[in-house]
């Protein structure tokens, strides 16, 4: 099945609109055959809505900024559940995940939630895969689909190292997924266990005045699924627990100068229960908890529940409501709520409204670390936002499809990481009102042509209220402009995907990088690939005082049985 499925062509991002009254961005396992990525973690950089900026590639660690919002405002769930490392939003785009672990990837920029969900475990099939690229770069993984009596059971295994690109850049990662699925009647249930290890260099991470930073990440991830479904009644649990231990070293030739320790955790349920067709009531409970030698101990509670309405399809409209009052220790209830309007004046030709508002509690970090280039801020109140949306999408013979959107956001009592001078250290504030007006476009042409099957183009457009301050580390430091396109085709044989990917950050200088994938299979089961990002080795800055990685290369071997 896996080969077959490698087959199967498919546009790089799905405009998912079918009875969804929002507009969902999905990724799926189909795509990421054509993406030249070297993580799960970098497949979103390639929606024009998202800017990720990676510290440093293949995973080591990126913050992923949707629509220009903070990286700490973004929602990062895995099968539905909130992950957000409570430590900092630095650690929450971790995915203790290999690509064929992940079945789907769906971005919701109105809310700003990114959501994971893994594949299903199979009774057989399986893959390898190796591969070795610039700057001593070598990589394998394993996954394999096996039976044990009435379970269906997946093994993943993945490992990389590489010297880096420039120095102090150097990882070595691990990634290992067991999952296993009991099906019993009208009831799943499944047991999913994740483990990463990442050792690497941490160049000018957090600070450009310290070039030798390193740092050592571990992760676990436990996530017991069950849901029951039948004709009448939907039900689904999550029961998760997630560890993430840092340890951070300001100068690795001088441990002893300035090493930090940090733990935390995050132990919850989530439960879903469709009263009716068309409603459902949503209960979320977790505990968030950290140890750290700079931050010390803390812990929060946060419960809330939810209760989603939807209507039917009636003369082509549709509409969608949905409210959600949470609790979170210290900082009393704060509501979530959305409403979602659509009409269909015909099967091509759709427009859409949507309002939500959703709202962000600090980090940890936000609140106590203290250190000579960062101060926290302990009073720090309740960040909350709301967003407006019209949108309007045609689609003509599956052939040509577009898609318009204007959106209009305001962020209220808006944290960020401010200073006044260059020397000064870094602040973490309630900066106030935060305004950003945009524009999306979308633009898709599947094509019959064996060289040239499709053309894909997303241009985003932001414009964010004026920067009061002299330097903003995070919220004013956005795309302006973004344009991502692709080209898929092939040369004989050989399979094609070219992408380019513009930014003009309005803080940094524009820059184009231009991203490379070609495939041949040589029969049903083996192929070989070469991948190149930022082929042309722009040099260019991710964020401020942080330069991006250079061009990499690799060249591999996959097989699957």
């Amino acid at each position: 099945s896996l080969a077959q499925a490698q087959t199967v062509t498919l546009s790089p991002i799905v405009v998912d609109k079918e009875d969804r009254l929002i507009l969902v961005e999905e990724i799926g396992s189909d795509e990421f055959e054509k993406l030249p990525f070297n993580s799960i973690e970098e497949v979103l950089g390639y929606s024009s809505s998202v800017e990720l900026r990676r510290r440093n590639t293949f995973g080591i660690q990126q913050d992923l900024s949707i629509r220009g919002a903070s990286y700490e405002d973004s929602v990062i769930s895995i099968n539905g559940a909130n992950l957000n490392d409570p430590q900092t939003g630095h650690f929450s785009w971790e995915l203790p995940l290999t690509e064929f672990d992940v079945d789907t990837i769906t971005l919701t920029a109105q809310s700003l939630n990114v959501n994971v969900i893994t594949k299903k475990p199979t009774l057989g099939g399986g893959l390898v895969r190796s591969y070795a690229g610039e700057h001593g770069l070598f990589g394998n993984a394993l996954s394999l689909g096996f039976p044990l009596k009435d379970l269906k059971n997946r093994f993943s295994l993945e490992h990389k190292i590489s010297n880096g690109g420039t120095q102090d850049t150097d990882f070595e990662v691990y990634n290992l997924v067991l999952d296993s699925l009991l099906h019993k009647d009208d009831n799943d249930l499944e047991l999913l266990f994740a483990y990463q290890k990442k050792d690497f260099g941490a160049d000018s991470f957090y600070s450009s005045q310290f070039p030798h930073e390193q740092e050592h990440i571990s992760q676990q991830l436990i996530q017991l699924l069950h849901t029951f479904d039948n004709e009448k009644i939907h039900l689904s649990n999550n029961l998760y627990h997630r560890r993430h231990t840092d340890k951070f070293i300001l100068d690795r030739h001088n441990p002893s100068f300035y090493t930090n320790y940090h733990t935390t955790y995050v132990n919850g349920l989530s439960t879903s229960f469709h009263l009716f067709p068309m409603s459902s009531v949503s209960l979320d409970f977790a505990q968030e908890e950290i140890d750290s030698t700079l931050l010390g101990e803390h812990s929060r509670l946060r419960g809330g529940v939810g209760l989603a309405i939807e209507s039917r399809k009636e003369r082509g409209f549709l509409f969608k409501l949905g409210l959600k009052e949470a609790h979170y220790q210290e900082y009393n209830w704060n509501e979530e709520y959305y409403l979602d309007l659509l009409y269909r004046a015909e099967n091509s030709f759709t427009i859409n409204f949507s309002f939500t508002s959703i709202y962000r509690v600090p980090s940890f970090t936000d609140l106590y670390y203290i250190s000579p280039s960062n101060i926290g801020n302990p009073s720090l109140d309740v960040e909350k936002t709301k967003n407006f949306e019209i949108g309007v999408q045609y689609q003509g013979l599956r052939v040509f499809a577009v898609d318009l959107s204007c959106f209009w956001r305001q962020h209220r009592d808006t944290i960020d990481w401010v200073k006044e001078t260059r020397s000064s250290p870094w602040e973490a504030m309630n900066v106030g009102s935060v305004n950003t007006k945009g524009l999306e476009v979308k633009l898709n042409l599947s094509l019959p042509y064996p060289w040239l099957r499709g053309l894909h183009c997303s241009y985003t457009y932001l414009d964010a209220s004026d920067n009061p301050f002299v330097f903003s580390k995070y919220i004013f430091d956005y795309n302006q402009h973004k344009v991502v396109s692709f080209i898929e085709g092939s040369l004989g044989t050989v399979d094609i995907t070219l992408i380019g990917n513009f930014s003009k950050p309005i803080q940094r200088d524009s820059y184009l990088s231009v991203d490379l994938k070609m495939k041949k299979y040589l029969n049903d089961n083996f192929k070989v690939f070469l991948e190149g990002t930022n082929m042309f080795n722009h040099d260019y800055d991710e964020l401020i005082e942080v330069g991006a990685q250079g061009r990499w290369y690799r060249m591999g071997l996959e097989y699957t049985f």
